[in-house]
């Protein structure tokens, strides 16, 4: 199926790729993009064709998203992405994989979310995605793929809005028209306000693609015999990672020895343990000696929590010229600007760092930044004589001093009109302040969504007890101040009286029981001697009341029942009595499962909606002039 798109036409991807090759000839970037990707503009037409398709023709817009495309690819790293690069622990459990087809022959990438655990690392796990992706798309070229999310037996604790974000954000930005269906697999209804959440993050052009299925309708996009048996299928497939064939020898691209600045390297630091930093071992990692450059802040990179932004900055103490160069463990999540320079003795530097929108920092602080310097070979130098410098020279040279940063967000502020003592206005204009971000909101329908999970349980748990306490009484279970015999001896007793004509008598068992079957409005209630009593014994007591008043006064045809004798009357409110009790007890459960499939349904789902549209929109408002975006 696919995305709707406007039709391209070969001069548009020509203009297209006229751009491409003019910019990168007169500017080119700060280190040439990777061979395949340059091929696969100047030599053929489908992936430029899928870019015009994606940005509806917008040439503007699919040339600036190819350049950062391409630019990312080449910090990525994802031309050259092998299993050998992978977190092997998550490659291997099989949480994501690529396996059978689609309806249409497109690969399917599965989504295991059950085996998802949140404390897993989203970088490693994203870097999976990308290499399926990369794997499939080399062997079968540029294909789209299907997304199948199997949410089967999975809740709310290996549900990660996080994780879904970002594989939303990765084909969003990266791989342009790239899926043929997102295909959502046995969602749980509990999880229907956290999938509305991320089909909000979706273009609006790939929400047509997005289907709810189960196992009844599995057969519309995927056929029985591609079908895992797990799916209810044929297809008894169980995963085992096998690796990818060994790539071939890439072209070279035409300008590979012409750059002037530093890629986006990825650094990767010894002293990896800990994962959680804490202020003890910050020391550790920072470069005691700092013979060269005096770094503000020493410890960490402070972002700024509402435009995402950080700045550095470097001041030379030695005696003579110092270069710089800064690298970092997660290039494609920020840009740096200069990443390598000259400082004079005494001179300053600011570096600026900008995170990028479709990321956030790791939340186990294991984002960091390396700066390394060492002495200038002369005070001239230019930017290529830097660049050819720091590209032969090791990281871990004994003249190269290093300093190594943490990254995190600045603690927020509140809003200048906050008061300033610590009362409870002051508590919520606080949280006012940092609590309309997409990620609050989030979180805080999930945990209103668990609540809501326990109110209902608890209700059902309360609604059953009183419908089983309820269905004992009715079986009569239980004992009772004037018991069902005790009545229906009376009953004969009346009767063999009625039949002997005794109309004299002095009715002593009607005397004896008054205070039991006084009617007292045909039986509503009882007397205050009995604490307990049953429909059906309070119906035999009547029945006998009546029959006993004929047997005394002469009355009535010797025949118990009819209208006359009270008999169908009484059968029928008490059966009355005991469907409205069922009645009332089934209304009460239907209520309850609807108002909790409702609000679980639909809460937060407009405003969530309209705040995280508003967000991306404001984010996405154009990389070259960032807006503001808010984090948690």
């Amino acid at each position: 199926m696919g995305i709707k798109v406007k039709e391209t036409t070969p001069g548009q991807i020509e203009e297209l790729r006229e751009r491409f090759n003019s910019k990168y000839a007169s500017s080119p970037p700060a280190v040439p993009f990777h061979p395949v990707d340059i091929d696969r503009i100047r030599n053929e037409n489908l992936w430029l064709q899928r870019f015009l398709e994606m940005y509806d023709l917008d040439m503007d817009t699919a040339f600036n998203k190819l350049w950062e495309t391409c630019a990312w690819r080449q910090s990525y790293g994802a031309n050259d992405l092998d299993e050998s690069q992978l977190n092997q622990e998550y490659l291997k459990e099989g949480s994501v994989f690529v396996h059978s087809t689609d309806i249409d022959g497109t690969p399917l990438l599965v989504f295991r979310v059950k085996l998802h655990s949140k404390s897993k690392n989203l970088d490693e796990l994203i870097r999976i995605v990308v290499y399926w992706v990369e794997r499939i798309q080399r062997e079968q070229h540029l294909t789209k793929l299907t997304i199948f999310f199997d949410m089967a037996g999975t809740g709310l604790a290996s549900m990660d809005l996080d994780f879904v974000k970002r594989i939303v954000e990765t084909f969003k930005q990266y791989y342009p028209n790239s899926l043929n269906y997102i295909l959502v697999f046995e969602l749980a209804w509990v999880l229907n306000a956290a999938f509305k959440v991320i089909k909000a993050l979706l273009p609006p052009k790939a929400v047509e693609i997005l289907k709810m299925i189960s196992k009844k309708d599995i057969g519309q996009y995927i056929t029985k015999d591609k079908c895992l048996a797990s799916w209810g299928g044929e297809d008894n497939y169980e995963f085992s990672f096998v690796p990818g064939a060994k790539q071939s020898a890439k072209p070279v691209a035409a300008n590979a020895g012409d750059d002037e600045q530093f890629a986006d390297k990825k650094v990767t630091f010894a002293n990896t343990a800990p994962l959680v930093l804490k202020e003890s071992n910050i020391n550790e990692m920072h470069t005691p000696s700092e013979a060269m450059l005096q770094i503000d802040p020493k410890e960490f990179v402070n972002f700024n929590s509402k435009n995402a932004e950080a700045t550095l900055n470097l001041k030379s103490i030695a005696k003579s010229a110092v270069t710089y160069k800064i690298q970092t463990t997660s290039p494609e999540k920020f840009r740096v600007r200069p990443r390598c320079g000259i400082i004079q003795p005494n001179q300053e530097a600011s570096i600026n760092i900008w995170l990028k929108s479709e990321h956030q920092l790791s939340a186990e602080s294991k984002d960091k930044f390396l700066v390394m310097a060492m002495v200038a070979p002369g005070s001239e130098c230019g930017g290529s004589d830097v660049t050819e410098l720091w590209r032969n020279k090791s990281p871990s040279a004994v003249d190269v001093e290093q300093h190594r940063l943490v990254c995190r967000f600045d603690a927020p502020k509140a809003p200048p009109d906050c008061p300033n003592k610590a009362s409870k206005a002051s508590v919520d204009c606080k949280k006012s302040a940092i609590g309309n971000d997409p990620a609050s909101a989030m979180e805080r329908q999930l945990a209103f969504t668990q609540n809501l999970q326990y109110v209902t349980l608890a209700l059902l748990m309360l609604l059953f007890a009183g419908f089983g306490f309820l269905m004992y009484q009715h079986m009569g279970h239980h004992s009772s101040t004037c018991p069902k015999a005790t009545a229906q001896e009376l009953n004969d007793a009346a009767r063999n009286s009625h039949n002997n004509n005794d109309h004299d008598c002095d009715c002593p068992e009607l005397g004896n029981c008054a205070s039991a079957f006084d009617l007292m409005e045909l039986g509503l209630d009882c007397a205050d001697d009995m604490d307990q009593f049953d429909g059906e014994c309070l119906e035999a007591l009547i029945q006998t009341h009546l029959q006993l008043c004929r047997s005394c006064q002469g009355i009535g045809d010797g025949q118990l029942g009819g209208v006359a004798a009270g008999g169908h009357l009484l059968g029928l409110i008490a059966f009355a009595r005991k469907l409205v009790r069922v009645v009332l007890s089934l209304s009460l459960l239907c209520g309850i499962l609807f108002v909790s499939f409702y609000l679980g349904s639909n809460y937060g789902g407009n405003s969530t909606t309209t705040t995280i549209t508003t967000s991306l929109a404001t984010v996405d408002s154009g990389r070259g002039n960032r807006q503001p975006c808010y984090f948690s």
